[in-house]
């Protein structure tokens, strides 16, 4: 029987006294029009469904001029409408040129390639952190994304219809939103955060309806417009269910193995707000395989994640980098310890571990509380040790519990502070890990200035004795104006180890780190914007203490 103490957590105290509230941003309105008929989604805008809503027009030029006028030869128009089951909208984007219209075809949510595109990004819940992203080239091609605190979140995939024209005065889109593809609160009356964007590929210019101040220090997504005044709309059921049937055959030297495995995907829409996912006994055969190279360095290789379960909602579990998934179901601990002699060989029964089931709970309340719970288990995984004939069963990974744990309250727009944990349990004798972290992210009333600071402990339990490790960073910048900077400071300790179920190449050492930048967002001359920064850093062991470098370096950007 295991035992566990509480762990302490280590923190960093800064003295700074921001302001607590932000000014408000000018925002748009287009009030929402109830259809009794459904537009077909086709391209053509002649339905005379779409004249009964108003327009959305006078879009502002984001680049290369910010703020700018957009030519009065290329404006755009954009209608919204919205039924019990989805949202409509509909754009005329006016071009003279029509031969310069860019159509490149390219897959799925490649949209920023060489192509015209329209976009539009809808938040229900209007609080700057939930948006949907929707994108239709010139060529018809559909992206979508969810945005995260971490950027934009490609592995949306829902489900929505569009269509294109060129016509003789420009080009056209039309799409259906499916409110089953939306999250949004159940309210009376819904006011939604909206934003529609423009891009002319053949002048690199880009325009949207509600202006996106780019010198601000505020997030984009606090920016958009407002479509008010939605009523009689009730959040669907979401609900999904995957099962599957796999079968494998191998045939290799006369000899032949059968694999048959069963298993299922859930998604349930808890409420509004949170969304259950489960994976019980996954296949995961047909995931795109790693690229392969040879790694000369000290560090291993960090690959990315491409098992659906691990990448669909995962915004929360991102924060703190404390996660790396791909240590659940990865390469087991001790396939390469085993003791061998020179005739000894091992056959490798599963190169990677089992994972028996995978739970996950996410979502955001009203009150801007970020929760995410997950849970995973992996079963044992075993080799096989052929020693002057005799073959002997070798465990190289017990069955392992996974569990995470993030708390993330959102204030004042752009602030947060987040509570992160994540801890590995191991069957037997084998070593169980703990990591906690405590962060936060603070931004002045003006927007001008933040500061981020974080604190973690990681804690190594093995034959009854705890091996703790600290880590702590701070970062104080000016993010606003012609002329920026920050400095900020990095210290692990060195038996800080967080790579039980996160990344981590190194420890013991402290980083101290300033720049400088001028940055200029306005186009000058034959350049759209102009970045220049001087940066410096200087990095020490922390056990012995030692130096090991000081550096400068300059960039330019334009």
């Amino acid at each position: 029987m295991k035992s566990f103490r509480a762990l302490p957590l280590f923190l960093i105290l800064i003295h700074s006294v921001i302001a607590s509230g932000q000014e408000d941003v000018m925002r748009k309105t287009i009030p929402a029009t109830r259809s009794s008929e459904r537009p077909k989604i086709d391209g053509d805008l002649s339905d005379a469904v779409w004249e009964a809503a108003p327009i959305a027009k006078d879009l502002v030029m984001f680049e290369p001029q910010n703020g700018g006028p957009v030519n009065k030869n290329m404006q755009t128009e954009v209608r919204v409408l919205y039924d019990d089951n989805a949202i409509y909208i509909s754009a005329k984007l006016f071009d003279q040129s029509l031969d310069s219209i860019l159509t490149q075809l390219t897959q799925r949510d490649s949209y920023n390639e060489n192509n015209d595109w329209f976009g539009f990004f809808i938040n229900p819940y209007n609080d700057g952190l939930s948006d949907f992203n929707f994108w239709i080239t010139a060529a018809g091609t559909q992206a979508d994304a969810k945005t995260t605190v971490n950027g934009d979140d490609f592995s949306l995939n829902s489900v929505w219809k569009s269509a294109v024209q060129i016509t003789d005065w420009g080009w056209t889109v039309e799409a259906e939103i499916p409110c089953i593809a939306l999250r949004f609160p159940e309210t009376p009356v819904k006011d939604w955060g909206i934003n529609f964007m423009r891009n002319v590929r053949r002048n690199r210019e880009t325009s949207t309806w509600n202006f996106l101040d780019k010198s601000s220090g505020y997030r984009f997504e606090y920016q958009c417009g407002l479509l008010t005044g939605m009523t009689n709309i009730d959040p669907p059921v979401r609900l999904s269910a995957m099962p599957y049937l796999s079968a494998y055959a191998d045939d290799f030297d006369g000899t032949s193995n059968y694999d048959i495995n069963a298993g299922l995907d859930l998604k349930y829409g808890i409420n509004e707000s949170f969304t259950l996912d489960m994976t019980l006994i996954p296949d995961f055969g047909q995931v795109a395989f790693d690229q392969q190279f040879l790694n000369l360095s000290p560090f291993e290789n960090r690959f990315d994640e491409n098992r659906q379960f691990f990448t669909e909602g995962t915004e929360l579990f991102t924060i703190g980098d404390l996660l790396y998934t791909r240590r659940i179901g990865g390469e087991p601990k001790n396939i390469r310890g085993q003791d061998l002699n020179s005739n000894d060989s091992v056959s490798i029964k599963q190169e990677y571990t089992r994972l028996l089931n995978a739970v996950k709970v996410s979502g955001r309340t009203k009150n801007n509380l970020g929760i995410g719970v997950m849970n995973a288990i992996t079963d044992d995984n075993f080799s096989i040790k052929i020693e002057n004939g005799v073959e002997t069963k070798l465990l190289t990974e017990p069955l392992t519990n996974y569990n995470v744990l993030v708390l993330d309250q959102r204030f004042n727009r752009n602030s947060s502070i987040s509570l992160v944990n994540t801890n590995t349990m191991r069957k037997g004798a084998a070593h169980d890990a703990n990591v906690a972290a405590l962060l936060g992210s603070f931004i002045s009333k003006s927007g001008k200035y933040s500061l981020n600071v974080a604190g973690k402990q990681s804690a190594i339990f093995e034959n009854n004795t705890i091996d703790d490790g600290y880590s702590g960073w701070w970062e104080l910048q000016d993010v606003d104006g012609l002329w920026r900077w920050e400095i900020g400071q990095w210290i692990a300790t060195d038996n800080f180890d967080i790579n039980d179920l996160g990344f981590q190449q190194r420890n013991n050492e402290q980083v101290q780190y300033a720049s400088l930048e001028y940055r200029s967002i306005q186009p000058k001359g034959k350049f759209n914007r102009v970045e220049h920064e001087v940066w410096t850093s200087y990095r020490f062991l922390q056990r012995p203490y030692r130096y090991e470098y000081l550096s400068f370096s300059t960039g330019y950007l334009d």
